[in-house]
């Protein structure tokens, strides 16, 4: 399997100087911006579950044999 890299960047200021920050509530990774201080998270989580059972009991449907 290949891995990609992925370079965040400020979304202030558009600096790759970067600090881990701890986590947010939700268990995202925080960063901090070490050029102008400012916190945010890196990657946001998606929605914590499938949208596409949204409305649907929240089950997804069962598998035949």
């Amino acid at each position: 399997m290949l891995s990609k890299t992925v370079v965040h960047q400020c979304r202030r200021g558009g600096s790759a100087r970067l600090r881990k920050n701890g986590h947010a509530d939700n268990g995202a990774q925080q960063a901090k911006c070490l050029e102008c201080g400012r916190t945010f998270t890196l990657s946001p989580k998606g929605p914590r579950y499938d949208q596409r059972f949204k409305g649907a009991g929240g089950s997804p449907p069962t598998r035949t044999a």
